[in-house]
């Protein structure tokens, strides 16, 4: 079994979601992230301003792929290339708003 705790909790400012309309696969927009702070036990810093984004796919079924790439820096200066891709599925409402 893997064992796994914590990291840090991050907020991200996303002040501007760019609509780039249909296509086959579903509705593309783009999630600028323009700053934001990340804390944790051990790790705690900033977000980079830019580059960095999630990339969404909006599915015909309701489900939303994630493709986020952010730059973090931590409070020693060190500077951190972050990236993952997920798909997440929920009610319309929160959906929305992504």
């Amino acid at each position: 079994m893997i064992e796994t705790r914590h990291l840090f909790t991050m907020t991200a400012d996303v002040p501007k979601i760019v609509e780039l309309g249909q296509t086959p696969k579903g509705a593309r927009r783009i999630a600028n992230v323009t700053g934001g702070t990340f804390s944790g036990e051990r790790l705690k810093g900033k977000l980079h301003p830019a580059p960095g984004g999630d990339w969404l796919l909006l599915r015909p079924d309701g489900a939303t792929i994630l493709d986020v790439r952010i730059t973090l820096e931590t409070d020693d200066a060190q500077v951190i290339y972050m990236t993952y891709r997920g798909v997440r599925h929920g009610p319309p409402e929160v959906m929305a708003r992504l």
